[in-house]
């Protein structure tokens, strides 16, 4: 009976879908076949992929080639741009090529030339310099036009003990600003880079050199004692039309200060023996 009725009930739910989508079947070989046409039909050709790869192979080119230009580019301008640095590091200090820490030395003079017996050591790079022999002094070269930086010049200075003829080096000229920081001498900005551009105490350039120089001599006792001569800074200031600054090679022993020009003695050529 139960077996009946679900046969009856098939057979209703049979007529009822033949009546919506029809007796025959929907997915015929004709129809498998049309699918698989339009399949291929939608495939892509041989000649699609040939282009594509052609594409590819383009756009990998012109990327290698705009790395390759990028990095030379980049090499260009840091190269261009490390000279104008080294250029303008170059502008940026005074050199003095024509002044020699040596001594010349004559073996006649005369006048207006004089000589001077120079006691000091206001002057000592380490050699008892200037005072080793007599000085030959030259009393006409004081005009402004005579004196150029690295000269050393002998003038009268006001010492605690009244005034007496000493020599110093010429450092700053007429209309320039001098400025030192720690030592290190500048002049309108511009790092003085010579032999006497610096603080120096016996020809030693730094607080470590001087140091190591009282270590071999076993005067362990006096280590750092010139730590505040090499520390040495002044605030920058500018000279006037007929002022000097001058200092001596030996800045401990020797005074840094203005002087005018016309209050100069004379030029120090050099020693006479």
């Amino acid at each position: 009976m139960w077996r009946h009725g679900r046969d009856c009930w098939m057979n209703r739910l049979k007529r009822e879908i033949d009546h919506h989508i029809g007796k025959r079947p929907r997915f015929t070989n004709e129809l498998k076949q049309q699918i698989l046409i339009d399949m291929k039909k939608s495939e892509p050709s041989p000649v699609f992929f040939k282009r594509n790869l052609a594409t590819f192979k383009y756009a990998a080119i012109l990327s290698v080639l705009l790395v390759f230009t990028a990095t030379f580019l980049y090499t260009v301008v840091t190269e261009n741009s490390q000279e104008l640095t080294s250029s303008s590091e170059e502008t940026s200090v005074i050199k003095d090529d024509d002044t020699s820490p040596e001594i010349e030395t004559y073996s006649t003079y005369e006048e207006p030339l004089e000589l001077l017996d120079y006691g000091s050591d206001s002057m000592d790079r380490g050699n008892h310099d200037y005072t080793v022999y007599p000085l030959i002094i030259d009393p006409s070269a004081i005009g402004v036009d005579d004196i150029s930086r690295g000269d050393v010049v002998a003038y009268e200075y006001d010492f605690f003990d009244g005034k007496q003829l000493t020599v110093s080096r010429v450092i700053g000229l007429p209309g320039e600003t001098v400025e030192i920081k720690e030592g290190q001498i500048y002049i309108n900005d511009q790092k003085l880079d010579t032999f006497y551009g610096k603080v120096h105490r016996l020809g030693f350039g730094s607080n470590e050199e001087y140091n190591e120089a009282l270590k071999e001599n076993g005067a362990e006792q006096n280590l750092d004692s010139m730590k505040d001569t090499y520390a040495l800074s002044i605030d920058k200031f500018q000279l006037g039309e007929n002022e000097l600054y001058l200092a001596g090679d030996d800045w401990f022993r020797g005074v840094q200060h203005t002087q005018e020009v016309s209050e100069l003695y004379g030029k120090v050529l050099g020693y006479y023996k």
